[in-house]
């Protein structure tokens, strides 16, 4: 007798199956029963271990109940480091003594991994912005910053018109208000950075906004907040304004909220494609895949018939990403003006259509010399 032509899953919990296969997330902050060292990568990969290297919230503490959130997404690969205090957040970046955040640029060396997002939970001054965003552009992450739980809506804006903090513009530097009220215990206030990177890390789609994705296990805001799509003088149209990603009532869900915005904080200096989030997180998708492909003919003669296998493989790579619906479109050429094929170096231009864009992005591609 044949199988019936279907898949049906029995839930026996309310506590998410996780799948192996959430993006590389990274975290630091402050844990008072943590049973791990300060200044340490730890790998989390379900509640029981959070529990077990972080241990139960106390009062001052950041990443016991930011690793809950992350888990409550999903994530099952995240990159949590524990230090002393607020104080210890940024730390140094030393080659082979690296602490604080800093530490996180060891994370693609030692576990060959690179977190799509850095989280520093109910972190912002200038100095933390300064060491999130560096160690951003280093692995090609993305680091997410709140501004202070029930800061108002006009001292926000003033904050990101100026250019300290949250008022830096950087590709890879996004600043997400309000925090969020825990649906079971609405006195604990979730930072928005946290679940942003959590719905983010659990759709694993680099080519998809950021905006509009449902939020999980809260019951209101922690600050007032007016909602309007049409309203530019509502709160929402101010944070959008201001180069801020906010929330917006779900529709699809009563009582429920969802992501609002898909600008970094380059946004309103700079309104082209590299405001838009997914279009930066495009970019390093295609970067890595590119890489990988790259590496292959390394070792092969420098001539014409190597550049043409590489062009298709690109190519494949465009048409693979595109079926996936992680971008429009792609296409490679080989750059013989560039090329040195007696030096060994062969040149290619790989230039792709971001998702709901109008706007080609380019980058260039060596392989040798």
């Amino acid at each position: 007798m044949a199988l019936t032509k279907g898949v049906i899953i029995y839930p026996g919990t309310t506590t998410p199956i996780l799948s192996g296969n959430s993006l590389p997330l990274a975290i630091i902050g402050t844990a008072t029963n943590a049973t791990v060292s300060n200044n340490t990568i730890q790998k989390v990969t379900s509640a029981a271990d959070a529990t077990a290297k972080f241990g139960a919230h106390a009062a001052g503490d950041t990443l016991p109940r930011n690793l809950d959130i992350l888990i409550r997404y999903g994530c099952n690969n995240i990159y949590a480091i524990k230090v002393a205090d607020a104080a210890s957040i940024v730390g140094s970046d030393t080659t082979g003594a690296r602490t604080g955040i800093y530490l996180i640029k060891d994370i693609p060396s030692l576990y060959k991994d690179i977190p799509n997002f850095i989280l520093a939970p109910g972190q912002n001054t200038d100095a933390v912005v300064t060491a999130a965003t560096a160690v951003a552009d280093a692995i090609r992450s993305i680091a997410v910053i709140d501004p202070t739980d029930g800061d108002s809506i006009a001292n926000i804006v003033t904050a990101r018109a100026g250019n300290t903090g949250i008022g830096q513009d950087k590709e890879r530097l996004i600043i997400t208000y309000p925090y969020l009220n825990n649906a079971v215990t609405p006195t604990i206030h979730e930072p928005l950075s946290t679940h942003l990177a959590g719905t983010m890390a659990k759709n694993g789609d680099y080519g998809k906004t950021v905006s509009s994705q449902p939020l999980l296990g809260i019951s209101t805001l922690s600050v007032s907040l007016s909602m309007s799509v049409t309203d530019e003088n509502s709160d929402t149209s101010k944070l959008l304004g201001a180069g801020v990603i906010t929330v917006m009532n779900d529709d699809n869900i009563p009582g429920g909220f969802e992501t609002w915005g898909d600008r970094n904080s380059t946004f309103p200096s700079s309104s082209d494609v590299r405001s838009f989030i997914h279009a930066i997180r495009t970019e390093d998708a295609v970067m890595q895949k590119a890489i990988f492909r790259a590496r292959k003919f390394i070792d092969l003669p420098s001539n014409l018939m190597t550049a043409n296998m590489a062009t298709s493989s690109y190519d494949a790579m465009f048409f693979e990403m595109a079926t996936q619906s992680g971008l429009q479109r792609g296409s490679a050429q080989w750059d013989s003006t560039n090329s040195n094929i007696p030096a060994g170096r062969l040149k290619h231009i790989l230039q792709f259509q971001p998702n709901n864009m109008v706007e080609i992005m380019e980058l260039a591609v060596s392989i040798g010399g």
